[in-house]
């Protein structure tokens, strides 16, 4: 099967490589808890990979569908998993035979997910004489005691003297062990030659014992090598091309994490992707793709990969770091303020300062001295001080960082010992009287022009909605008798908990979560546990993708406590600033633009769906447009909700029918999200088919809209000359009637 095979084939990332509290250098948690912490980690990978996707990279970050325990000779950790996977089931099963009603079934069926969320491979990592480590991936088939005879076939020693230590050797060769591997288990078995480029790789350790490593390399057995360093690869590639050192297959050239528990370390990081049949992570699906290079990715290509594409087109300045620490060395603070200022006063562009750090350490912690180096030692410099700047940290390798600084155009001229300072090309240099009176005039534009535009334009819709006001009076009169104005008992107003959008570095990572997102759910996923409301939306798009729901997607309940997001605990109504009204399903809300919930209770508990197409309709918008003068419901809520129109309660079956059309179009959206995101697993989703499926769901949801236009027209008994008033109004407020002049067969003003 090639990548070509598309309908065979999807993506799936792995890591086999892991070690257990069975390892006797395992530096974790030794508590039973932490095998089910492993897999959790293991399940949690995406969520906790930061992923800049402002385009299209082509290599989209997936979660991990696959890892291996693999402690030092020792099969245990693989037991113990298997063991309290196995008593958790059994545990949930009596429970729901003999309590039904018990509360720790719930809590089970939690764990059971986590248990069963990530296909877990037996394996084992033994020391080769004379000291070289290898990895024995087992076939599904193979027993644990059957995995123990090997081991003590190799070490001629008890399993008790051996398992779990790092240290012993096996008796035999590298080949002798290899050969030892085939021997017992034929197909049933394969070897990784994990980290090459150490002391105790395949690859360094024997490049002094050519025969010895060339024989190695070649034998059949053997399906992969694990590297660290990108440099390594390329090495060992170019090995493989040398007439001793070709094989009859191919050998993969995978990265694994070898994860011990230790303090910033995580499960997957790095890790490989393969691509397999119909995704299902089995032993037979991973050694097959390893025989194919084009079906294998790894951590290297996805961090290079993100590192053209955010370089790309930008100015890029790049510093050596201090010789002891991942800092900007004292002698450069000069021409780093120098570089940010010519940046901020011109185009923008990167600050870019690699960095050796220690793999041990807890994950990006060298990033808050830097940080604060920046922010006390070299921004000051700048008058007035850059505050709008974002970072961007990208591992190369356990051991090699990389720190990208954006920093943004500024509308306001900065200044070195008052000197403008501009970038050009690679050098920075000193405005001139000219270019300084440019860049004022461009700054001016940039801060007052739109604005000044946008003021035109709502003056200009203002004077619309007023010449259609008289027009108006006498449809909003006649439909007063089947509406209730104001807010009934039982729908209340709240304010949600807003996210600190003052806060530039919470903007920073909601913006990089909305792109991430977009990135691997283009339209939302229908099963987040998040509302995302970013930018206020008009209601009654002409052009809009999600028309009824908020856009959704999953995101840790950590970052939500850190960016100080509500929880929305039942299906609830958000009315945004500029008028959109959409339906959150319970998760977090995060919101950067104002936002007001409808809560209902009481006569109006469960009536969201009815509301909601309510909101959706021409005839609300025309309504608040005409009789309050603002189309926008959100500021009508908050400062007319005494003319804020609702159908009443008596009117129960059209409630109910307003009720399935809101239904209908969550359905259509669900299917719709759920299609797009399936080709998107399956890498087809190109930009044309995208366009093609957003413009087959607009046609189903113009119809539906149009459909529910036309029930709460005939609800309110309004005329064909009403229904072409109301129309014509929302289109010349540029709003958008979907379809319901031109169905009356009254050409358009």
């Amino acid at each position: 099967m090639t990548l070509d095979d598309k309908a065979n084939c999807e993506w799936l990332g792995i890591d086999i490589h892991i070690h257990t509290p069975a390892s006797s250098d395992y530096k974790g948690n030794r508590e039973d808890g932490e095998y089910l912490n492993l897999l959790s980690q293991a399940n949690e990978f995406t969520a906790k990979e930061p992923d800049r996707k402002s385009r299209k990279s082509g290599l989209p970050k997936r979660p991990l569908g696959c890892i291996a325990f693999t402690d030092h000779n020792s099969v245990e950790g693989f037991r113990k998993y298997r063991q309290l996977h196995q008593e958790t089931l059994a545990l949930r099963n009596n429970l729901r035979a003999r309590d039904p009603g018990n509360a720790f079934i719930e809590q089970l069926e939690k764990d059971l997910k986590i248990w069963e969320s990530v296909r877990v491979l037996m394996g084992v990592e033994i020391k080769a004489d004379p000291g070289i480590d290898l990895l024995v991936i087992f076939h599904e088939s193979v027993e644990p005691d059957t995995a123990v005879a090997f081991l003590e076939s190799a070490y001629g020693k008890p399993y008790g003297h051996f398992a779990g230590d790092p240290t012993p050797l096996t008796t035999r060769t590298v080949l002798d062990t290899l050969n030892l591997v085939s021997e017992h288990f034929r197909e049933k078995a394969l070897v990784v030659a994990p980290h090459v480029d150490s002391s105790a790789g395949i690859y360094d350790a024997l490049k002094d014992y050519g025969q010895a490593r060339c024989n190695a390399l070649r034998h059949p057995s053997l399906k992969a090598l694990s590297f660290n360093k990108p440099e390594t690869r390329d090495r060992v590639r170019n090995l493989f091309g040398q007439p001793d050192y070709r094989r009859p297959d191919n050998i993969a050239l995978i990265q694994s994490s070898d994860f011990h528990g230790q303090l910033g370390a995580a499960i997957g990081q790095p890790r490989t992707e393969v691509c397999v049949a119909k995704g299902r992570p089995t032993f037979t699906s991973l050694k097959d793709a390893f025989a194919h290079p084009e079906r294998v990715r790894c951590s290297i290509d996805f961090v290079q990969r993100e590192y053209e594409l955010l370089t790309a087109d930008k100015r890029v300045t790049k510093f050596e770091p201090a010789a002891d620490a991942a800092l900007f060395r004292p002698e450069d603070f000069s021409r780093v303020a120098e570089a940010a200022c010519g940046m901020v006063n011109t185009e923008g562009g990167i600050i870019e300062l690699e960095v050796r750090v220690d793999p041990n350490a807890e994950r990006d912690s060298y990033m808050k001295p830097l940080l604060a180096q920046l922010a006390d030692d070299i921004l000051p410099s700048i008058e007035p001080k850059p505050t709008r700047f974002s970072t961007r940290n990208l591992r190369f390798s356990p051991g090699k960082a990389r720190v990208l600084v954006f920093f943004p155009q500024s509308s306001q001229l900065r200044t070195i010992d008052g000197a403008v300072v501009l970038l050009k090309g690679a050098q920075n240099r000193r405005a001139s009287a000219a270019e300084i009176e440019h860049l004022v005039a461009r700054n001016m534009q940039k801060r007052f022009g739109a604005r000044f535009e946008r003021t035109l334009e709502d003056v200009s819709g203002r004077s619309t909605l007023l010449s259609k006001l008289p027009q108006g009076i006498p449809l909003v009169l006649g439909c007063q008798k089947k509406l209730h104005f104001g807010l009934p008992s039982g729908v209340e107003i709240l304010d949600p908990q807003q996210t600190a959008s003052s806060d530039q570095e919470a903007q920073d990572e909601i913006e990089e979560l909305r792109r991430k997102v977009v990135a691997n759910t283009p339209f939302g996923d229908p099963r987040g546990n998040t509302s995302l409301i970013l930018h206020p939306d008009p209601p009654r798009q002409p052009d809009q993708y999600l028309r009824f729901a908020a856009f959704r997607c999953n995101l840790d309940p950590a970052a939500a406590e850190r960016w100080g997001c509500g929880k929305v605990d039942a299906p609830t109504l958000a009315v945004i600033a500029g008028g959109n009204v959409q339906l959150l399903e319970p998760g977090y809300l995060v919101s950067m633009a104002p936002v007001v919930l409808l809560r209902l209770s009481g006569d109006w508990e469960g009536r969201s769906y009815e509301l909601l197409s309510w909101f959706k309709s021409s005839f609300f918008i025309w309504h608040c447009a005409v009789h309050i003068g603002d189309p926008d419901a959100f500021f009508q809520l908050q400062l007319r909700p005494s003319k804020f129109a609702f159908p009443r309660l008596s009117c129960a079956d059209m409630l109910q029918r307003l009720a399935t059309f809101a239904r209908n179009m969550l359905l259509d959206e669900n299917k719709f999200m759920d299609e797009v995101n399936r080709l998107k697993r399956k890498d087809v989703l190109t930009s044309d088919v995208q366009e093609k499926e957003r413009i087959k769901f607009n046609k189903t949801a113009d119809r539906r809209c149009l459909d529910l236009d036309k029930e709460i027209f005939s609800f309110l008994e309004l005329a064909k000359a009403e229904r072409q008033l109301i129309a014509r109004t929302l289109r010349e407020i540029h709003m958008t009637d979907f379809g319901f002049l031109a169905e009356t067969d009254e050409p358009a003003d």
